[in-house]
């Protein structure tokens, strides 16, 4: 079984959203969370589902400038190493436009290396374009780069240690063409010992976000939220998770953290909460 299916369906192209909001969420979550990885005494098994790009371009006017363009005009420093290394990473340059943001398999590749861990990454994408610059990044001779979706049947997925899992979307009555929540569920089950970040939009339909968010709970993920807007198709993101005890309090600090330093905060409707399983 596909994740997502690759007839009928429009290529995802993440360049003009590559550090928006969801993004600074998205990556300090993930950073957090594999700090707090087990080590192992194998190489390190990561599996993003859908990888994207290693980098993405920083075009002047793109969406960047509502997520870590906030951040870089206020210079902030973190005592959350999570936060402090996303900064000290990717923000340090004086003028971000004409660089790379990383995708996320790029940053777990940088904390693995940062904690000394052996890395085997195991990636996904339907996009011709994404796995032809994954293939330039990361080379096949360690890593498996998939030009199709993860499926039930993939060795790679059964023995994962760490699986994210970051789609554009969820199979609703608006988007027929993204992945069901379900399949995706199904497949972070299937590693006997692994641990799983999703990561997912907030959108301004309140019935198919309490419906994707009850189903994780029920699954047994627990679960961030962060909400910086309330007139635009996408209100926020959602991070779900299992993680060890250390892992989900790490994260969670350091999601509150992230979105007070990008200054996500500024309606009053605006929040970051978290739920348990």
């Amino acid at each position: 079984m596909g994740c997502w299916r690759r007839s009928g369906i429009l290529a995802y192209d993440h360049n003009r959203k590559a550090g928006n909001p969801g993004d600074v969420i998205k990556h300090v979550g993930l950073i957090a969370a594999l700090l707090s990885s087990d080590k192992t005494e194998h190489a390190f098994r990561f599996v993003d589902l859908f990888a994207g790009y290693a980098y993405n371009p920083i075009v002047d006017g793109n969406e960047w400038c509502e997520g870590i363009g906030r951040i870089t005009t206020c210079s902030e420093n973190s005592a959350n190493l999570a936060v402090q290394l996303y900064l000290d990473w990717y923000l340090s340059r004086p003028s971000l436009v004409g660089g790379m943001y990383p995708g996320s398999s790029l940053v777990a590749n940088d904390v693995l290396t940062y904690l000394g861990t052996g890395i085997e990454l195991t990636l996904y994408d339907i996009s011709e374009k994404p796995i032809r610059n994954l293939k330039r990044v990361y080379g096949t001779d360690k890593h498996s780069i998939h030009h199709r979706a993860g499926s039930l049947d993939d060795p790679e997925i059964a023995l994962a240690d760490f699986m994210f899992i970051d789609p554009p979307g969820i199979r609703s009555l608006r988007e027929s063409t993204y992945p069901k929540l379900s399949d995706l569920i199904e497949l972070a089950e299937l590693p006997e010992m692994c641990q799983t970040l999703f990561w997912l939009p907030l959108t301004d339909s309140k019935t198919e976000n309490s419906a994707a968010i009850q189903s994780l709970l029920q699954c047994g993920f627990d679960i961030s939220r962060a909400v910086w807007a309330n007139q635009s198709r996408m209100i926020g993101c959602f991070l779900a998770y299992k993680l060890s005890v250390a892992g989900k309090n790490q994260l969670r600090s350091a999601v509150e953290e992230a979105f007070e330093i990008a200054r996500l905060g500024v309606l009053e409707s605006s929040m970051v909460d978290h739920l348990d399983a």
